[in-house]
């Protein structure tokens, strides 16, 4: 018997589908990032972790510079956590719940 709660369906439409949007996103966008983290790293080879990267918007916008560091961390955080949502047992479930069911 299908499930017409009108409570359950507004859910499944308003929140769930919306976040399963967000974490398709998440993974496609991770995934170009990922594939030009080694050219970036390749750009920041002989330079200190402690340099900063100027972007200028520590001045214009108060968000701090990254460091050269904090760049290589973010890279090995995306190397690390980009597999395992990739190839997590229930990301066709989130592609198949998406708001808009694309093929990817």
């Amino acid at each position: 018997m299908p499930i017409t709660d009108p409570v359950v369906v507004r859910s499944i439409n308003e929140d769930v589908r919306p976040m399963c949007e967000r974490a398709r996103n998440l993974v496609v966008c991770s995934s170009a990032l990922a594939a030009g983290a080694p050219l970036m790293l390749a750009r920041l080879e002989g330079h200190r972790d402690d340099e900063r990267i100027e972007d200028g918007r520590e001045e214009a916008e108060g968000i701090p510079a990254v460091t050269v560091g904090e760049a290589k961390a973010l890279a090995q955080f995306l190397a690390d956590i980009l597999p395992a949502m990739e190839n997590h047992p229930y990301y066709p479930l989130v592609r198949k719940t998406c708001i808009r069911n694309v093929s990817l």
